[in-house]
């Protein structure tokens, strides 16, 4: 049986977060596809942890993983916890800003020949 690794990148603040706003800093070095980037979590406008990803995952995996908030049913995206998960404590707001991509021609034409062999459209 094939042993399946995926690498593994924690950003981990050392404070407790209650009552406050947190917000994660995601900035991609773009240069291609899968490629890596720094995570920055900040509460109440302070950096607290800072983080480097080696790898970013190129495209969406499957069709059941989704943008879970505030429960995890999928695959876990840390082996610190078992799905199905669920946060207990309380979700005021949730904002998703999605900055400008740096994909370059040869990362859209491969993400479009990708979409074309699995038969799934714009």
């Amino acid at each position: 049986m094939p042993v399946l690794c995926r690498p593994v990148a924690n950003v981990i603040s050392a404070s407790l977060i209650d009552d406050l706003v947190l917000l994660v800093d995601f900035k991609y070095d773009g240069g291609g596809l899968g490629k890596a980037a720094t995570a920055t979590i900040n509460v109440d406008d302070k950096p607290v942890a800072e983080g480097r990803i080696e790898r970013t995952i190129p495209f969406r995996v499957s069709v059941d993983e989704t943008l879970d908030i505030g429960e995890d049913t999928g695959t876990p995206v840390s082996e610190d916890y078992h799905v199905p998960f669920k946060f207990t404590g309380k979700l005021n707001r949730v904002l998703i800003r999605l900055g400008e991509g740096k994909l370059g021609p040869e990362d859209e034409e491969q993400i479009a020949r990708a979409k074309a062999a699995i038969g799934v459209s714009e």
